[in-house]
């Protein structure tokens, strides 16, 4: 029986398939915090949030290729897509999700200089965001208009 927290894998198999491209911490240039599923949650539509780097898990991803430049962005924990939720305007809350495939889960990686990444959403060219460009734990991760920001900005750390 499947864990009914889990939920069932969508046809096609999961993960996504491809190539990983990258697997380790994703941490944001201003504050040096990592991408965390908050409270180490394995459910659809937790939280992704900055914290500080642990090594755990739940702040653990594999950036997967799926062709035309787009990669999905996969929890080490949860084995959930790291996914815009609702519309997908400015101020959309980040959340991890089963995968299934839209726009909404499918990213861009864009060099931004220095090592760092520009991680764009695919449904609507919009960076993903640390909202206020805060440095503190728990401080939420969004949607957001592209600026060039280092609060949009992300190192791959393994």
């Amino acid at each position: 029986n499947p864990d009914p927290c889990y939920g069932l894998p969508p046809a096609g198999g999961y993960p996504p398939s491809g190539r990983v491209f990258f697997s380790g911490g994703i941490v944001n240039r201003v504050s040096n915090q990592c991408l965390d599923v908050e409270g180490g949650s394995n459910r659809n539509e937790a939280n992704v949030q900055q914290w500080s780097c642990s090594g755990g898990s739940n702040q653990l991803w594999d950036v997967i290729d799926l062709g035309r430049g787009e990669y999905s962005i996969v929890n080490h924990r949860s084995n959930k897509a790291l996914t815009v939720a609702g519309g997908g305007s400015d101020g959309a809350n980040i959340e991890q999700n089963r995968w299934t495939g839209g726009d909404n889960q499918r990213w861009r990686v864009e060099r931004a200089g220095g090592g760092a990444y520009r991680i764009v959403s695919v449904s609507n060219n919009s960076c993903l965001d640390v909202e206020g460009a805060k440095r503190d734990d728990g401080a939420n991760i969004q949607l957001w208009g592209c600026s060039g920001g280092a609060n949009q900005t992300w190192l791959f750390r393994k």
